[in-house]
């Protein structure tokens, strides 16, 4: 019997349900390995017929001159790229892949994922910093002003937390940033049937308040995959019609869109994740805002390590 690694909302009433009976997928996911660099780019969209999916226009109203990352080069793409957003748009949705970037910093540096140059760095203790050194293979932290047993808790076992300084990030414009993603992906059938996505980018639609889940992955996943759903039409329970889940190395987003009628958010089924990911290590937390511009902070951001030996590189100099 096939056995599925399925999450539960916490506010779901529902019995028991599979997933794939009352969604389906509206697009291939979209799978790019971290520790490559050197893969060859995969675009979508017409390179011929050059017209923004984002505003409609073509050239030579709009030039087609900048590299249109269809999932933002911060969470370590350098494959997928869209044939489909024109400059002005690529510069104008760039502060949504920023959030996103903010969002997922702590995640980012401890899954030693590539920004644009290099691997990011947070900031922790009293201007101190964590960091991932390729050419050491180590995780690079720099004290300065703060004790190290106060950013590092050791706590047996060769495991530790490590104290971070997450950046603070707006949860909804980090949406919008996979949603963006999502969009130019769809085929043009689609997006007609989608189109609510596209007003929820540009602000056309205004929810009241905004839910997501937050996912911790018992191990690394070496890779970043988007993933979207639909709801069947044949489907009857009342749940979201659209879910969006976003992994990274040790992390996933899920949104669940509201109800296209209502703008309201429901309850909704989860997809199941992958049978190798062991769904009773999985660390799920639900968040909400009742404002969707509100700006989440998160100063103490804990992150449980595991490692072989601790270097103190100034006694090593000494």
């Amino acid at each position: 019997m096939k056995t599925y690694n399925q999450p539960l909302h916490p506010n779901w009433k529902g019995g028991p349900e599979i997933f794939q009976k009352h969604y389906e997928p509206v697009m291939a996911s979209i799978w790019g390995r971290l520790s490559s660099s050197n893969q060859r780019p995969v675009f979508y969209g017409d390179f011929e017929n050059r017209r923004c999916a984002m505003c409609g226009k073509e050239t030579p109203e709009v030039t087609f001159k900048l590299i249109s990352h269809l999932v933002s080069a911060s969470v370590g793409n350098r494959t997928f790229r869209s044939n489909e957003e024109c400059d002005i748009c690529n510069k104008a949705y760039q502060h949504h892949e920023d959030e996103l970037a903010k969002w997922l910093l702590p995640h980012r540096v401890m899954g030693q994922v590539r920004k644009r140059k290099g691997h990011p760095e947070i900031l922790t203790g009293q201007d101190g910093s964590v960091k991932w050194n390729e050419q050491e293979q180590q995780l690079i932290i720099t004290t300065e002003g703060s004790k190290f047993e106060d950013i590092v808790k050791i706590t047996g076992g060769n495991t530790a937390q490590l104290a971070m300084d997450a950046p603070s990030f707006l949860p909804f414009s980090g949406i919008k940033s996979l949603l963006r993603s999502v969009w130019l992906a769809l085929d043009p059938e689609q997006r007609t049937k989608l189109s609510y996505i596209k007003k929820l980018i540009n602000g056309e639609i205004i929810t009241n308040n905004i839910e997501w889940l937050e996912v911790s992955l018992p191990d690394k996943l070496d890779a970043f995959i988007l993933e979207c759903w639909s709801k069947r039409e044949s489907s009857k329970i009342v749940s979201s019609p659209f879910i969006i889940r976003f992994i990274m190395a040790y992390y996933s987003i899920i949104w669940c869109c509201p109800d296209w009628l209502t703008n309201e958010y429901v309850p909704s089924l989860l997809p199941p994740f992958d049978e190798a990911i062991d769904v009773k290590r999985l660390q799920c937390e639900f968040f909400s805002s009742a404002d969707p511009a509100e700006r989440i902070g998160r100063p103490n951001f804990y992150f449980t390590i595991t490692y072989d030996k601790i270097i103190d590189a100034e006694e090593e100099r000494n």
